[in-house]
């Protein structure tokens, strides 16, 4: 049991990329907004716990960088070091392990993620 929720707690179920409303207009304003992604642009991400809980958690793009942890499991991650500080002990650990594998997509778009995942791997570690 022990193995199966340290294997699959950083699963990525669902992915929302938070656009402006100028991005919205058509499908050119948003590839035009995906090529040149800002750094405070925000993704809405969701895990599940072992019990099948949806955890949603708020991402800036900037704030993430590739890393290869968990056997492979886990491809993209964030520094949580000062977020934990600020949380009581009682109320757990931010999320900092993200899996994001090649079956998931954006609905509305394919492309969407090509051209997020390629503004993340520019990150390096901070």
């Amino acid at each position: 049991m022990v193995t199966v929720a340290y294997i699959s707690s950083p699963f990525v179920a669902h992915i929302k990329l938070l656009l402006p409303p100028t991005a919205r207009l058509s499908r050119e304003t948003l590839k035009k907004f995906t090529n040149s992604l800002p750094e405070d642009a925000l993704l809405e991400i969701y895990t599940l716990s072992f019990i099948g809980a949806p955890r949603r958690t708020m991402v800036r793009i900037a704030d993430l960088y590739p890393v290869r942890e968990r056997f492979g499991l886990v491809n993209y991650a964030r520094d949580t070091t000062f977020l934990n500080t600020l949380r009581p002990w009682w109320t757990g650990k931010v999320a900092r392990q993200f899996g994001v594998h090649s079956g998931q997509k954006f609905k509305s778009d394919p492309g969407v993620w090509d051209e997020v995942g390629r503004a993340i791997a520019k990150q390096k570690r901070k």
